[in-house]
């Protein structure tokens, strides 16, 4: 059996985790309930591009490794990323698998690493 959240409630976990810290956390796509993919743009502030988070694939664990939050492990897939490189990424995503959501955490002085975990 998997400890595994869906997708809506993981995005809602964080979401709510990332405003009542202080924090601003929006859903820009909503995907899949159930099983949707979830990307993660984290804005580096003004200029400095955005990093890009995406779930990891199963194979980089295992059932015997530690319990991730939610049951999911991301990796960081971009870094510095303009808005345009953003909705080129979503746009290709969007014609393999559209189910997917997309999440923008304003974590102001937080580490992404506080509200979910990154490979």
């Amino acid at each position: 059996m998997s400890n595994r959240l869906t997708s809506a409630i993981f995005v809602a976990a964080v979401i709510r985790s990332v405003n009542s810290a202080g924090g601003f956390a929006t859903v820009l796509r909503h995907g899949s309930d159930e099983a949707g993919a979830i990307f993660i743009c984290v804005p580096a502030g003004p200029g400095a591009g955005t990093t890009l988070y995406a779930q990891a694939p199963q194979s980089m664990f295992t059932d015997n490794d530690r319990p991730f939050v939610g049951g999911r492990l991301f990796e960081r897939v971009g870094e510095g990323l303009a808005d345009d490189e953003l909705a080129e990424k979503f746009a290709r995503e969007a014609r393999m698998d559209p189910d997917f959501w997309v999440v923008e955490l304003d974590l102001f002085g937080k580490q992404a690493s506080d509200y979910f975990d990154i490979a």
